[in-house]
């Protein structure tokens, strides 16, 4: 499968506050998760739908793949460089405080949906029980405790 990629360094935003805005749209469509993006109101859905947009814009422009069929495999959002500086506005005398002014860096990888799964959003990993399973293990708890 192939994994088009797209990144963003030293971006304005604190990881943490990047990092809730990632976690709605991995895993989804791309058209579903621009169209989430649009309406959040969080900075972070900003800066997360222009890299989106270039990773798309990679996958339709460098390997002729088709949008429709993109969805977002992954979303990592790591730490980036600080900018450090003291305050001397708070604390007692000579005690400033450490204003720390945190840099994001972002990476989305897409991937195009194969034609056999029809939804992209990943299973949870637990195990699917059908009907029939389930009247199998009521059975055999009844005739245990007989």
């Amino acid at each position: 499968m192939v994994q088009i990629r797209a990144e963003g360094k030293h971006l304005p935003i604190s990881p943490r506050k990047l990092r809730l805005v990632a976690e709605i749209i991995r895993g989804r469509t791309l058209s579903e998760a621009l169209s989430l993006l649009d309406h959040l109101p969080q900075k972070g859905a900003r800066i997360l739908k222009k890299t989106v947009n270039s990773a798309a814009a990679n996958a339709v422009n460098n390997l002729n793949l088709d949008r429709d069929n993109l969805f977002i495999s992954q979303v990592i959002v790591n730490d980036g460089a600080r900018f450090k500086r003291l305050d001397y506005s708070h604390g007692a005398r000579f005690n400033g405080g450490m204003i720390q002014r945190r840099l994001s860096h972002l990476r989305v990888i897409l991937e195009e949906q194969s034609q056999k799964s029809p939804s992209a959003k990943p299973t949870s990993g637990k195990k699917i029980i059908k009907e029939k399973d389930k009247k199998k293990t009521v059975e055999k708890k009844l005739i245990k405790k007989d």
